[in-house]
């Protein structure tokens, strides 16, 4: 039986789930809870099909105008959240530092070890057996290595131009306008990857509630290109997604 908005209990369930924040696929698993046994790219393939849906979508939308409403969300408050995203600093969650090499403040400008490496690597050279030892331990350049010291510029080995290291912040100390753009982090097979909101959407829609966006014909440019162009070139997120077509048949009861 079907709802005054022309939702079964399941789609009406799936619809508040949506608006409440859960994923597509969470929301189809809560509505009909037999697909708890189905695989996921089969639970991800119903679910968008049933978001997309012509009387499912303006439900959704509907609660989520109404939670609006009823959070008094204002253009201000909108406004306020866009400008702190855009005008966020990126270097406050991860930067790309120049330290010394190993070489640059050794003696003799030699490798140079941290004082537990020298002691670490000595015991496990007087552990060998004399036979395959070649004289007293070499320590080499000695120790004071701290990755942190500035590049040498007289350095043989890296010619003053140090070592490239990323380093990523610690996100319990962000800024709120940081903490905005933060979007969490991902392991790759090239390492980790922070992932943050995009900057240029932020600028973008910032730019429409001043009334920017539009371009002004007396001028030569566009104010809201112009804006673009000034942000830092490596704020890269993933564009958002397709919008997702219609379906005229749910079928049985998804």
């Amino acid at each position: 039986m079907k709802n005054e908005h022309g939702l079964t209990p399941q789609q009406e369930a799936f619809a508040v789930g949506l608006a409440a924040g859960l994923t597509q696929a969470e929301a189809y698993r809560r509505a009909y809870p037999r697909a708890q046994r189905w695989k996921d790219e089969t639970v991800w393939a119903e679910a968008s099909k049933l978001a997309a849906h012509h009387t499912v979508r303006p439900r959704v939308e509907a609660l989520l105008a109404k939670a609006a409403a009823e959070s008094e969300i204002t253009v201000k408050w909108c406004a306020d959240r866009w400008r702190q995203i855009a005008e966020a600093d990126p270097r406050e969650l991860s930067e790309l530092r120049r330290g010394c090499c190993r070489y640059c403040w050794g003696k003799g400008y030699r490798y140079q070890r941290t004082a537990g490496e020298m002691e670490r690597e000595r015991e496990a050279y007087e552990a060998l057996p004399a036979a395959k030892r070649r004289g007293p331990f070499d320590e080499r350049g000695g120790i004071g290595y701290h990755r942190g010291k500035p590049a040498n510029p007289n350095c043989p080995e890296c010619f003053g131009d140090g070592v490239e290291r990323t380093h990523f912040k610690d996100v319990r100390t962000l800024s709120p306008a940081a903490r905005r753009l933060y979007q969490g982090v991902k392991e790759t097979k090239d390492g980790i990857e922070i992932k943050t909101l995009d900057q240029a959407h932020a600028l973008v829609q910032l730019s429409r509630m001043a009334g920017l966006y539009e371009k002004d014909n007396r001028q030569k440019l566009d104010p809201l290109l112009a804006l673009l162009q000034e942000l830092p070139g490596n704020v890269m997120v993933p564009s958002a997604g397709a919008a997702l077509p219609e379906i005229e048949d749910e079928g049985d009861d998804s």
